[in-house]
């Protein structure tokens, strides 16, 4: 996945963190740990996916979201949290 797309993907999530389009009915506190873990200097693929899918709606929103990256470039689509985010991971370490 190239970079522009990685930078969709963060962008797209970081918005709707930012203006409460997040809908998390469930466990607010995944928001939390995702901030956390995004701010981390070493984090893993496996820390944020392990936090991601602990909340189907933000597990759903995260592949949306690598899908609307992927659809307006050249990227592949994704069916799952660990496709949308190691490439993310990757692409800051």
């Amino acid at each position: 996945m190239a970079t522009e797309q990685l930078e969709a993907i963060a962008s797209e999530v970081d918005e709707a963190l930012n203006t409460g389009q997040f809908d998390l009915p469930m466990f607010p506190d995944v928001a939390i740990k995702v901030r956390d873990l995004i701010d981390a200097p070493n984090v893993s693929a496996d820390q944020l996916v392990n936090v991601l899918t602990a909340d189907p709606v933000i597990a759903a929103h995260i592949i949306k979201a690598a899908n609307t990256a992927a659809a307006s470039g050249s990227g592949a689509r994704v069916d799952t949290v660990r496709a949308a985010v190691s490439p993310a991971v990757d692409g800051l370490c």
